[in-house]
Formats: C-alpha cells, sequence, structure tokens
C-alpha cells in the first residue's frame, strides 16, 4: 500500500497534489494564479537578540485574478483557504513564526477596483484583493560581533504554500510601508526592502521522482541599529574600574614596603619578596570580583551562543588576562627584569634578592640619584646630610690610607643588622623602577587594545548602517 501511494504522490508534478489527473501539470496548459504582494511595516514592536526573536505589526496587501483560481482542485484551495489556523494570509505563510500570529484587522474584496478597471477596459484583469494585518513573533539568530555596536537585519519571510505552478508571487513595486514606523526605545530605523525569491529545499520527495519543484518566497528585510549605552553605564565602566584599581593599587605596594625598610639590607629583600605577594594577593580579589560582575557575553547568554564572538566578550578577555598578568606582575619582573642587572649582583630570584658578593664598590653611585631613595638609618635619632656625591673609584696610592666604605653593620634597639649601601640601594631602585614600568606599561598595553577593538567594530558599524 505505501508504494503504491507513494507512486501515485510521484506523478503528480505539483504540491499539493490532490485529486486532479496528473497528466494535466505535463503539458503547460495550466496557469498559475499571480499573487501581486505588497508590505507595509506598521511598527517594530520588540528586538530580543537574547531570545533570538523580535516581533513585527505589519500589513499586507495582496491581489489575484479570481479567473484563475477554478483551473484545478489546488488553485481553489489556494483562493479560498487562509493559512497559519486561519489567522494567516492567502497563499503565503511563514515558516519563522513563533506562536499563532494576531489577526488585528482582514478585509477581504471581490473585484477590487471594478471602475477603474472597467474604465481601462480590462475587466479580464479585475483581482480580488485581500488587506491583513499581523502582528507575529518571528525567530532569528542575531549577529552581535560588533557588540555593543549593534546593526541587525530583521527578515521576515513568508513562503508560498503552493508550488510555482500554482501560485507565482510578484512584489507590486512600490513602497506602501508606514514612512515612520514605531521602533522601540534606543533603536534607529534605516528603512524595509523587498522583493521575491525561488526555492527548491525541503522537498526531498519530488526530487525522487525526477521532478524539481520550485516555491516562490516573499521576503522582506527591516534595517535596524542602536549604540546600546547600557553596557558602556555597566559592564565597561565596572571593567575599566577594576582594572584601574588593578594598577593604581599595585604601583605602590613594593616600592613603599622597601622604602620603609630604610637601611636593613635583609628587611629590604623580605619586603621585596613581600610586596611580590601583596600585589599577587590584591589583584586576585579584584580578579574574582571581575570573573563575577562583569558580563562575559551579551545579554546573559554564554559566547558559544552567538555566530561570531562579540566585540565586548573580547573587550572582558583582555581586561581577565589583564589583571591575571597584573597579579603575577612581581613574579613575572622578578624573573625578566633583573637580567640586565645580573652582572651586577642583582638576580631577583624569589629566595634571593642579589648576590652582594657581585655589588659594585662603594662611591660608584651617589644618593641624590636615587629616585626611591632608601634613607640611611640614624641610631643617635639626629638627622644628618647623607648625600654623597657621584665619585669615581680611585686605587690609592702606597703611602694613603686606603678608602673605607660604609660600616657594614648597624644596632638599632640593641638589634644589629646589614647595612644597605648606596650602591645596593641604587640596585633596588633600579628593580622596583622597572617593576613599575612593567606593571604600568600593561595597562597602556590594554588600553590600546581596547581601543583598537573598539574602533575597529564602530568602524565596522558606521559601514553597514551608512
Amino acid at each position: 500500500l505505501a508504494t503504491s501511494y507513494r507512486d501515485i504522490l510521484f506523478d503528480y508534478d505539483v504540491f499539493p497534489p490532490l485529486s486532479d489527473d496528473p497528466a494535466i501539470w505535463k503539458d503547460g496548459s495550466i496557469k498559475p494564479i499571480e499573487v501581486v504582494v505588497g508590505f507595509a511595516l506598521v511598527s517594530i514592536d520588540t528586538i530580543s537578540p537574547g531570545d533570538s526573536e523580535f516581533t513585527l505589526t505589519t500589513r499586507s496587501i495582496l491581489y489575484w485574478k479570481k479567473s484563475e483560481c477554478n483551473q484545478t482542485k489546488t488553485h481553489e484551495m489556494a483562493c479560498s483557504r487562509r493559512l497559519q489556523g486561519g489567522n494567516g494570509a492567502r497563499f503565503i505563510q511563514s515558516l519563522q513564526t513563533k506562536g499563532t500570529p494576531s489577526a488585528s484587522l482582514a478585509l477581504f474584496v471581490e473585484d477590487a477596483h471594478n471602475v477603474a478597471f472597467t474604465n481601462q477596459e480590462k475587466e479580464e484583469e479585475q483581482p480580488d484583493m485581500e488587506i491583513y494585518q499581523l502582528q507575529t513573533t518571528l525567530a532569528q539568530t542575531f549577529d552581535l560581533r560588533n557588540y555593543p555596536y549593534e546593526y541587525h537585519e530583521l527578515r521576515a519571510t513568508s513562503v508560498s504554500a503552493y508550488s510555482d505552478n500554482v501560485v507565482k508571487l510578484t512584489d507590486i513595486g512600490a513602497d506602501i510601508g508606514v514612512l515612520n514606523p514605531n521602533v522601540p526605545a534606543g533603536w534607529n530605523f534605516h528603512g524595509v526592502s523587498c522583493g521575491v525569491e525561488k526555492t527548491t529545499e525541503g522537498r526531498a520527495l519530488t526530487k525522487q521522482s525526477g521532478s524539481e519543484l520550485s516555491f516562490d518566497s516573499y521576503e522582506c528585510v527591516v534595517k535596524v541599529s542602536r549604540k546600546n549605552p547600557s553596557w558602556w553605564l555597566t559592564s565597561f565602566f565596572l571593567a575599566a574600574g577594576l582594572c584601574s584599581m588593578a594598577v593604581v593599587g599595585n604601583l605602590g605596594i613594593m616600592s613603599r614596603n622597601a622604602a620603609e625598610a630604610r637601611d636593613d639590607k635583609d628587611a629590604v629583600r623580605r619586603e621585596l619578596h613581600k610586596g611580590t605577594r601583596l600585589m599577587g594577593t590584591f589583584t586576585v580579589g579584584l580578579l574574582l570580583t571581575y570573573v563575577f560582575q562583569v558580563e562575559v557575553s551579551p545579554y546573559g547568554r554564554p559566547i558559544e551562543y552567538w555566530p561570531s564572538i562579540p566585540t565586548s566578550s573580547m573587550i572582558y578577555m583582555v581586561g581577565m588576562f589583564y589583571i591575571i598578568i597584573q597579579s603575577m606582575a612581581g613574579l613575572i619582573a622578578s624573573i625578566f627584569v633583573p637580567n640586565p642587572l645580573a652582572r651586577e649582583g642583582f638576580v631577583g630570584h624569589i629566595g634571593k634578592a642579589y648576590d652582594v658578593p657581585k655589588l659594585p664598590v662603594e662611591g660608584n653611585v651617589g644618593e641624590d640619584a636615587q629616585p626611591l631613595l632608601l634613607k640611611k638609618y640614624n641610631p643617635e635619632g639626629e638627622e644628618k646630610d647623607t648625600t654623597l656625591e657621584p665619585t669615581k673609584l680611585v686605587q690609592p696610592e702606597a703611602n694613603e690610607t686606603p678608602f673605607e666604605p660604609i660600616p657594614t653593620n648597624r644596632r638599632n634597639n640593641m638589634r644589629q643588622y646589614n647595612v644597605l649601601s648606596v650602591e645596593e640601594a641604587h640596585l633596588v631602585n633600579t628593580y622596583v623602577k622597572r617593576i613599575f614600568w612593567f606593571k604600568f606599561s600593561l595597562i597602556l598595553i590594554v588600553l590600546i587594545c581596547t581601543i583598537a577593538i573598539l574602533g575597529s567594530a564602530s568602524a565596522r558599524h558606521n559601514k553597514l548602517v551608512g
């Protein structure tokens, strides 16, 4: 039985196949109903990229000649039946519709423009006419590659329910739309364009019979855009604030702690390592706030939900990687920054800040050359001018007293400690300054990358808007 049904189905070169003789579709004597379609956009009610849908209120006008409706059973059904459960139009239906469309107005006029066609002696072309207004929610995947700059082409496509040898769609060829349709707040309207296309998709059964059927579709593209100010005031503002806090809060930690150690060599070494840990601890707290508070992807959707990565997600990732690197700035700098100073005895490892035997001889660098000078501690409580002029070390003559460096240890509150020499202070200050510029350069790199990403998205957006 199934084979018999299949053979009969394949014998019809039409869709849908009804009770007519299948041979009549093969000789070309059957003419399609020419349906002229006009489209007017009344309003754009909602645009919801996060839900992959938008809602339009449209008014369409259909013209067709009733003399073409009585050729076959399929023609008769096409002219008499409204689709989508009786809530749609004749001939065409939307395959994007979510739910049941709301038909707020439906007007059928038989022999439309009767007088005008009679005056032109074209009575045989007198059409029937239907005007219907629908509010429909349509499904669509949105491309947010330029987000927060948004430009969308809302595509409302209606496909003929009948093959093109039954119904042939023709665009009315004129803009009958509302000049200024209502649009949601914050969105800009850039016009509508409509046209007719043919499709052969989704009819695999007819292809097996060697006869490929075509179906006309009528598509209108509604162009809208916006710059989404809410993203600038929430996610971008928060991300920028956290990144700024990361660099500002980190810049002074190591230099301040090292300076407070004064001339205690071992205390300075401990404070350098402690500063490295403090930078990491402080920044990790900001990182957790950043991850849980800053919007990763638009409209609360995961990144993979969108066809391409949104610009805002790129900026989010740049900010996150920046804070991660900033949290490890001390460790990174302790490995890479001191390399130029290795020959001077400053190795910068976690367990040892410098190699004392390899430090330069006292007297080559004066205190006035140190912008982050670690002042010498005076155990007697008297302020003394400890400024040393930069001098060049000269080997003493045989009859002269050898050069004596600053004492290598002092006492403070009955505690003896090793004294940090001027040369050692110079090395420490150089190290701290280089870490400072390393951390500061990170924020400059992030700023440049962010401007480049946003600028590129803005340029693409403006090109699309025209």
